[in-house]
């Protein structure tokens, strides 16, 4: 199999299905997560999974035939905390799988997997349970590189839709030219067409 001749039911190469997957979302897809602290020291960005889902039917095709998700119900525990409000109930799943479709040069079909769990807090036990596979899928979907500039902290809720302040200087290591963002982190290409981030180092 030719890594190089694989794409998505829809079309996609594996460097374009890459692309699209990192690719900025409109801005209202990005919130932060109130009393949550970043390395930075600000709060963290979470991403809307409704812009999530349409992406996924955009790079593999329609559930249930390019990719999907599933779980065994055993997996999926939903508590009443005790408490009221927002943190009355909460949902874990300990183990959900995303599959996804792949075509190699000879039209044969491939199906990919990756596991990952999932938690999440509600008033109402359904939308806690809710929330928690919604947290499964966008933990494995991070895994092929959904939005991987967010995770990587290049793009936030306080950078999209603001002109972010880049500055084109070298990289001392690699000789090539490297990018600085206002936020302070850095990104160059190499040789070899990988990519290189990190953090400006203090002057």
């Amino acid at each position: 199999m030719q890594l190089n001749q694989l794409k998505t039911l829809t079309g996609l190469t594996l460097a374009e299905l890459a692309a699209k997957l990192d690719a900025q979302l409109p801005e209202v897809a990005y919130k932060s997560i109130t009393g949550t602290h970043g390395k930075d020291g600000g709060e963290l960005t979470d991403i809307d999974p409704n812009y999530m889902n349409e992406v996924l039917v955009e790079c593999f095709g329609i559930v249930g035939v390019g990719h999907g998700f599933t779980y065994d119900p055993a997996h999926l525990t939903v508590q009443n905390t005790g408490e009221t409000g927002q943190k009355a109930w909460i949902a874990y799943l300990l183990q959900g799988t995303f599959y996804y479709v792949l075509v190699d040069g000879e039209g044969k079909e491939h199906t990919c997997t990756i596991q990952h769990s999932g938690g999440s807090q509600n008033g109402r036990p359904e939308y806690a349970a809710k929330g928690a596979l919604t947290s499964a899928l966008a933990g494995a979907v991070s895994k092929l590189g959904f939005q991987m500039s967010v995770y990587k902290g290049l793009r936030s809720h306080k950078t999209v839709g603001k002109k972010a302040k880049i500055e084109t200087t070298t990289c001392p290591i690699h000789h090539v030219p490297m990018r600085t963002y206002s936020n302070g982190k850095t990104a160059h290409q190499l040789p070899d067409k990988s990519w290189c981030y990190g953090a400006a180092k203090a002057a």
